[in-house]
């Protein structure tokens, strides 16, 4: 069954054969590609928050 996955195997229902290792993979790699995006926005948050910071200093002190 694992050979026909990788050929493309297909079941009576018409849904792909997927081999449970595959889907894990899948998985891993969907959660990975949250995570960069997810951390993208985190940065530059803090970047945002971190100027918002500078802003309000130099009003303070100038």
């Amino acid at each position: 069954m694992l050979l026909r996955a990788r050929r493309g195997g297909v079941t009576a229902a018409g849904r792909a054969v997927v081999s449970p290792h595959e889907r894990s993979r899948i998985t891993r790699r969907a959660v990975a590609t949250a995570m960069r995006y997810l951390s993208t926005i985190v940065g530059c948050a803090c970047l945002l928050l971190a100027a918002i910071c500078i802003a309000i200093a130099c009003q303070v002190f100038i």
